[in-house]
């Protein structure tokens, strides 16, 4: 292509901006790597912010309910919901008892 380009006069121009914008497409592909990368790394570092947050959020929240006890209305101050002792979560072994099966034990 570039051995016939000097014969056709009116395509030298053409030629010369293909040349450029190809180019600049070059330029931008290598920029826009280059983003990419510390975009990746901006989300990594994000990532491991919200998880130290989370962990000094837990600590404190661990460090005011020792404070102040598990059910103590002073933890609303802190936006922490105290310990509601009627709430409180059964295990599965304890949710389902056999009453049938330990009745029927002391009749035998």
């Amino acid at each position: 292509m570039e051995a016939v380009i000097p014969d056709i006069a009116h395509a030298q121009e053409q030629h010369a901006d293909l040349k450029a914008t190809h180019s600049e497409v070059v330029r931008l592909t290598a920029e826009i790597a280059g983003h990419e990368s510390a975009l990746s790394d901006a989300f990594k570092k994000r990532e491991e912010g919200i998880a130290r947050g989370r962990r000094l959020r837990n600590l404190l929240k661990a460090a005011l309910q020792n404070h102040f006890g598990f059910d103590s209305p002073e933890l609303l101050k802190f936006d922490i919901r105290p310990a509601d002792p009627r709430r409180r979560r059964k295990k599965k072994a304890e949710a389902t008892p056999t009453t049938a099966s330990s009745a029927g034990q002391g009749a035998a």
